[in-house]
């Protein structure tokens, strides 16, 4: 039997059910139009009108996963992306997807996908013949 994985991150896919939670649409909107630079959580206070605590409180809720671990998925479904267009070196999609260094990117793909960003590509292109 084959194993299948989504590609995409959850920013590209179901919103969860947002309609009742203005401020977690607003957070979800910054988040996906500035993730590929340094996201201070700071922001999303200043966007959402909320204090650390029921920011994370409500965050957690909404996404079922911690602010940080969400931001992550969002940049390695963008790096997924990326890679499986196949038109860029591997530390390029790094930066792209908003990680300051191609070791912390290569780490946290791999924690993810449980492979390498070459490896995942790799596969992509071998599945796809």
């Amino acid at each position: 039997m084959t194993e299948y994985h989504f590609l995409a991150g959850p920013g590209t896919y179901d919103k969860y059910s947002l309609e009742e939670s203005e401020p977690m649409q607003l957070a979800m909107h910054h988040l996906l139009q500035n993730f590929q630079r340094k996201l201070q959580i700071e922001e999303l206070l200043s966007v959402t009108h909320m204090s650390y605590a029921s920011f994370y409180a409500a965050f957690k809720k909404a996404f079922m996963m911690p602010f940080k671990d969400y931001l992550l998925n969002v940049r390695i479904g963008y790096a997924c992306k990326l890679l499986t267009e196949g038109n860029m070196h591997i530390s390029e999609i790094a930066y792209e997807s908003g990680f300051e260094n191609i070791s912390n990117f290569n780490r946290q793909f791999k924690k993810i996908k449980n492979r390498t960003p070459g490896q995942f590509q790799k596969q992509y292109r071998s599945d796809a013949k």
